[in-house]
């Protein structure tokens, strides 16, 4: 970490000055989830996210009931 001060304001701003690895190596601003949207892809209507998790899950939006314990 290092700080910074804000000239104008006198705000002080800690930042992380580390790169970041995942356990395999790979850098994580490489990272891509394997669920990936878009945000270029939203439309005027409805959550595109939401959508397509809906979507991988398989569901159509409509609420599950819980399921009890065993």
């Amino acid at each position: 970490m290092f700080r910074e001060t804000l000239p104008e304001s006198g705000t002080i701003v800690e930042l992380g000055e580390e790169q970041l690895f995942h356990v395999n190596g790979t850098p994580r601003e490489a990272f891509v989830p394997r669920l990936h949207v878009d945000p270029a892809e939203a439309g005027p209507h409805g959550d595109p996210t939401l959508s397509a998790a809906l979507r991988a899950l398989g569901r159509n939006g409509a609420a599950r009931p819980a399921q009890k314990a065993r």
